[in-house]
């Protein structure tokens, strides 16, 4: 399974099971040092989904400023979505409080649910309206063509 496969995966699951609008993928602006793969708002929060498709690729997001620091990061519920079985729930604990998400056939199982994260709410509302703002331009863009 590819990265792109997973990250619409994780929007679909966003959408659907956690009820999230507006939902945003591979989205980053300047402001931010974070670019989540998926970003959700639902009616509890924000939702961030991180897709791995390697292990290393697993190791490599823990070096981030952010996850050391995890009150910097975005997210008041935090994911990694992953093809069946490259994660076990026991590495996780490399992520305190993280929730697991796999790929099984046409389906996406929690293997562990995400615990309550503090989340960096400046880093949010600059990429929430960052996404506003470039919409708007595209429509502005549409309305003149």
């Amino acid at each position: 399974m590819t990265h792109a496969e997973l990250v619409d995966r994780a929007a679909r699951w966003l959408r659907g099971t956690m009820r999230c609008d507006p939902v945003l993928t591979e989205y980053g602006c300047w402001a931010t040092p974070e670019q989540p793969d998926a970003f959700g708002v639902n009616s509890d929060g924000t939702v961030v989904v991180e897709c791995k498709t390697s292990i290393s690729d697993f190791y490599a997001d823990g070096r981030k400023p952010y996850r050391r620091q995890p009150h910097y990061g975005m997210g008041r519920r935090r994911y990694y979505l992953t093809p069946r079985g490259l994660i076990s729930p026991q590495r996780l604990t490399l992520r305190p409080g993280w929730g697991l998400l796999e790929v099984v056939g046409r389906i996406i199982r929690v293997r562990r649910q995400s615990e309550i994260f503090a989340v960096h709410s400046n880093a949010e509302a600059l990429l929430l309206r960052s996404a506003i703002l470039h919409s708007r331009v595209d429509t502005e863009k549409g309305d003149h063509d």
